[in-house]
């Protein structure tokens, strides 16, 4: 951070200040997602995917009626997508928050997560706070 301020207060602080803009704006949401599948390459558009599941090594991408199966990590796919519109829901779960329909209570504090399209997912009990922080209330 000291670096950076340097460059920004520095002499040369018209290129340094369009280095961090230039940056930031690469760190910011994403709008499309290249996700490989076989062999060929899908760019998907980020607003389209509804929710992504892991299968072993792989991840299944459902973006309405279309899937893609890609070989990335959950984790990895998480970081892309970023926060807030994306939450992991289960260890294998991540879900578009635009895309819930309904959160019913289950025993044992699991919640059934109902989305637009019909399908029901899992919030575990260790990832509820995250869901309660994308959507600004308590379940």
């Amino acid at each position: 951070m000291a670096r950076v301020r340097e460059r920004i207060e520095g002499p040369e602080s018209d290129e340094g200040r369009d280095r961090v803009n230039s940056l930031l704006r690469t760190m910011g949401p994403r709008t499309h997602l290249v996700v490989k599948t076989g062999t060929r390459s899908v760019l998907l558009q980020v607003a389209r995917i509804e929710w992504l599941e892991a299968e072993g090594d792989y991840v299944r991408i459902h973006a309405g009626r279309e899937t893609y199966l890609t070989r990335q990590t959950m984790n990895r796919i998480e970081a892309q997508l970023g926060a807030p519109r994306f939450v992991r829901v289960h260890r294998s779960t991540i879900v578009n928050v635009e895309c819930i329909k309904e959160i019913h209570s289950m025993p044992g504090g699991d919640h059934a997560i109902a989305l637009r399209d019909g399908t029901q997912v899992t919030l575990s009990r260790g990832y509820r706070e995250r869901l309660e922080t994308a959507l600004g209330q308590r379940l």
